[in-house]
């Protein structure tokens, strides 16, 4: 298995620090940094990276955008909030939405292979036991995706 040392789409990569030979260190000019145990904390743009003690992101900070994510004690990722924006992650089968114009809940269905099937709804209506469906698809087994209006 080689090192990648180029890309059509960017360039040239680099690859110059020892303790992690694994890690582009430059890519086109632009520099990667890494923590001790191979973590990229820096990259192109003012981009900081911190992690938990898990080795998992933390935050991701670029000029005043923050995001940040929590985990729970299985270190699977259960939250994410950003300056407009927190998604609140159960297993894979659930996320809550929350923005200033309201909150959207996102149910997911799986097979053991891929996500076969994805509802993303607002509040309920009156009466309904469970929010309607604005965007249902369904992922068929040619892997394309039909858009469901219900």
């Amino acid at each position: 298995m080689g090192t990648l040392v180029s890309k059509s789409d960017v360039g040239i990569l680099s690859y110059t620090d020892p303790t992690h030979p694994h890690a582009v260190t430059n890519a086109a000019g632009d520099s990667f940094y890494h923590d001790a145990v191979g973590n990229q904390i820096t990259r192109p743009g003012g981009v900081i990276i911190t992690y938990t003690p898990f080795d998992l992101p933390k935050t991701i900070t670029q000029g005043a955008k923050a995001t940040t994510f929590g985990y729970d004690g299985d270190q699977q990722r259960i939250r994410k909030t950003t300056l407009t924006t927190e998604t609140i992650y159960f297993d894979h089968l659930y996320e809550q939405v929350k923005t200033a114009s309201g909150i959207e809940h996102r149910y997911h269905v799986h097979s053991p292979e891929r996500t076969i099937s994805s509802c993303d709804a607002r509040r309920p209506r009156t009466g309904d036991a469970l929010p309607a469906c604005r965007s249902p698809w369904v992922d068929r087994d040619d892997h394309e995706r039909e858009w469901q209006h219900r």
